[in-house]
């Protein structure tokens, strides 16, 4: 019987009670925005732009000391290294400005693998239609093909994608998941 009095309680809440708990729930995730956390952030963003450049300077001064075949490689790993020093930044502040208890933090983490789960349908979605067509072999190396808008001669077959070599000498990297959506024309 308490049971169900308790819940016809929570039914007779008013919205005005509910708009009190949001606020309430809101004021425990933002923590207290002081003068001295405006200085940490902005100290933190300060660090994290001089270590940007100063990364971009050391990779770009690395790579013109290294072996030709070498130096592109190191230079593409400067996008990775970025995205480590933002992420860092992103969390240093988050912890600074917010209260994250576990169900913050689960809730932070739950939001950020959905979008990177949409992110990233598009390369799974390419590899399984990589390995799909291991079986199915549609195109070789070696063999003419058209997919879509695309006309050219198999140089390599990966797991996410196929290159294509075209009569004009361009080299067309086409993601598997296209076979899926593009007709695919082989005239071997």
């Amino acid at each position: 019987m308490f049971v169900i009095n308790y819940q016809f309680y929570y039914l007779a809440q008013s919205a005005g009670d509910k708009a009190q708990e949001t606020v309430e729930e809101t004021q425990e995730i933002v923590s207290k925005i002081t003068a001295d956390k405006l200085v940490q952030a902005v100290l933190i963003l300060l660090a994290a732009y001089l270590t940007l450049r100063v990364l971009d300077r050391l990779v770009i001064w690395l790579s013109e000391k290294i072996a030709k075949e070498w130096r592109l490689r190191v230079k593409q790993f400067l996008p990775f290294l970025r995205m480590t020093v933002l992420t860092t930044v992103t969390v240093v502040l988050m912890n600074l400005f917010l209260n994250l208890s576990k169900e913050n933090i689960l809730a932070v983490t739950g939001t950020v693998a959905v979008a990177l789960g949409f992110a990233f349908k598009d390369y799974a979605s390419s590899i399984i239609a990589g390995i799909v067509g291991l079986f199915e072999s549609p195109y070789g190396v070696g063999d003419r093909i058209k997919i879509g808008d695309y006309y050219g001669e198999v140089v390599s077959y990966g797991l996410r994608s196929v290159k294509i070599q075209t009569p004009d000498d361009n080299t067309i990297t086409i993601p598997h998941n296209k076979i899926w959506t593009e007709a695919v024309s082989n005239s071997n």
